[in-house]
């Protein structure tokens, strides 16, 4: 992290995918704005063994949840600056080739059918994250304290602001 601008983008892009877990009622170990630079990622959600091994399954369902959390990140960023949900090719490479892997499961032959999914889970995203902004700042409030925070301690935060 340069600067605390950049460390406060990735909290709340953090804070983003957390609440999004919880308002879907996806488990998760942990979110983190601790960088890891072998990965390059500027933090992460960690997300549960179930619902992990729930998308080996390629459940429509699971498929769908695990988009909207991925476009949340972005989605608080969008929120934050007042613009469009973009995926850069920057800080959160891993969230853009999160989304391909999801949208090719989900129909890896047709393309228009993925562009569809995209904006639905793109819509849904945001919707999520302007609904529950208060809970968005109190978690990136609470990561930029703590650096790491357990899914017991954002659902608890969560809780308190919803």
């Amino acid at each position: 992290m340069n600067n605390q601008a950049d460390l406060e983008a990735t909290a709340y892009h953090e804070a983003g995918h957390a609440v999004a877990a919880l308002a879907l009622r996806v488990r998760f170990k942990h979110v983190t704005i601790i960088p890891n630079e072998e990965e390059g990622e500027a933090g992460h959600l960690e997300l549960g063994r179930a619902h992990m091994n729930a998308m080996v399954t390629g459940a429509d369902k699971v498929l769908r949840k695990h988009l909207i959390i991925t476009l949340a990140g972005e989605a608080c960023q969008a929120v934050r600056e007042g613009g469009r949900l973009e995926l850069p090719q920057g800080s959160y490479r891993s969230d853009r080739g999160t989304v391909g892997n999801l949208l090719l499961a989900y129909s890896p032959f047709d393309e228009v059918r993925q562009q569809v999914w995209f904006e639905e889970g793109e819509r849904e995203a945001l919707d999520l994250i302007r609904n529950r902004w208060s809970a968005v700042e109190a978690v990136a409030s609470a990561l930029l304290e703590h650096s790491r925070l357990s899914y017991a301690q954002v659902r608890e935060i969560y809780a308190q602001a919803t």
